[in-house]
């Protein structure tokens, strides 16, 4: 008995290895919006979004699938909530158990029509036509598209020149103080993005930029004269020190002469004559 639930354990433990091959999704496999301004973690809207600037035009990417098993027509389209209609691709032909990519334009309204104070949201349909079968499907939806107006999109150009400088400590005091108040305004910065005060924030990372880019200019200066000026002293001394290595060098050998003569003297020197 025991053998057999051993048996049936290791045999549960080895299909537990095996890895479970999935079908290939129907209709839409993946999407993806393409260069969006950000995407990542908005601090005002709390919430992970894809954004793009007001009055510009975005892109996304749908790949699709044929799973049906014949070939069929296929159209994608996407709709947007302060759309009052879709934006649709042209019908593609695709073979059966193949896939096709559709490349969408979105045009983004302003923020008097597409507000940035939160987010939006979207839907991605795809429609298949084979023979006298139409279908409509909806595919996927999410609410976390944003609209950037002027002062966000360019508050996310200054973090990342912001974030393209290495942190470290630098030796002199200047410097030091530079980052110092850069880090002040940063936080100021994040906090009235937070707040929703864009036009401030946007002051307040331009500061902390500007001190941060004197600050390695004012280290490199700094530390580059110091050195060069460490050098110097270094050569200088080496120079002392090889002379008076030298000096050192000749005074021993007159010393160690001098004790040479003495001793020859010594046993040299004549004994005086015995006394009778």
């Amino acid at each position: 008995m025991l053998k057999k639930k051993l048996l049936i354990l290791t045999l549960l433990a080895t299909f537990a290895l095996v890895p479970v091959i999935r079908p290939a999704s129907a209709g839409v496999e993946w999407w993806r919006w393409v260069s969006p301004v950000y995407e990542g973690h908005d601090d005002y809207l709390d919430a992970n979004v894809v954004a793009y600037s007001g009055g510009s035009t975005a892109k996304i990417l749908i790949n699709i699938y044929n799973h049906l098993g014949v070939d069929a027509q296929w159209q994608v389209m996407v709709h947007m909530s302060w759309a009052t209609s879709n934006v649709s691709s042209d019908e593609v032909d695709i073979e059966a158990g193949k896939y096709y990519a559709f490349e969408l334009s979105i045009p983004i309204p302003a923020t008097t029509t597409a507000s940035n104070l939160y987010p939006h949201s979207y839907k991605i349909f795809y429609e298949y036509n084979y023979g006298s079968t139409i279908n409509d499907v909806l595919a996927y939806s999410a609410s976390n598209f944003a609209v950037y107006d002027a002062d966000q999109a360019q508050i996310v150009d200054l973090r990342r020149e912001l974030n393209a400088y290495p942190f470290y400590s630098p030796l002199m005091s200047k410097p030091k103080e530079l980052f110092v108040k850069a880090g002040l305004e940063e936080s100021i910065a994040s906090l009235m993005y937070e707040k929703g005060d864009f036009a401030s924030s946007k002051t307040h990372y331009q500061n902390a930029l500007n001190y941060t880019s004197t600050a390695v200019s004012v280290d490199v200066e700094k530390t580059g004269s110091f050195e060069d000026s460490l050098l110097g002293v270094m050569d200088s001394l080496k120079n002392q020190m090889s002379l008076l290595g030298y000096g050192a060098l000749m005074f021993g050998i007159g010393f160690m002469l001098i004790g040479i003569g003495v001793i020859i003297y010594a046993i040299r020197k004549p004994r005086p004559p015995a006394m009778s």
